[in-house]
């Protein structure tokens, strides 16, 4: 969607729906693990308890999904929860 995901619960959730009701894969352009790992330490805000919660969920839920979009989706799971924060796309 765009130029990639928001790089918070929302966004991922909003990712999910839309990969799920087009039946596609939906490829992040710059929202990704390795760019959260690089803008985590300039800013963002730190992820809650209920939204780590969030995305340990959605990580499950996602873990046998096949293909290189999910597993990108894994991977800015894991950079979110590694980093403990949320970034707003607009920083780029």
């Amino acid at each position: 969607p765009g130029n990639g995901w928001a790089p918070d619960v929302g966004g991922l959730r909003i990712w999910y729906l839309l990969r799920s009701r087009l039946g596609c894969s939906l490829m992040p352009v710059r929202t990704t693990a390795d760019w959260v790992a690089f803008e985590s330490p300039h800013g963002g805000r730190v992820l809650s308890a209920t939204e780590r919660q969030a995305l340990h969920r959605m990580r499950e839920e996602l873990s046998r999904a096949m293909g290189s979009d999910f597993d990108a989706a894994r991977a800015l799971i894991d950079s979110l929860l590694e980093h403990g924060v949320k970034l707003e796309q607009e920083r780029y």
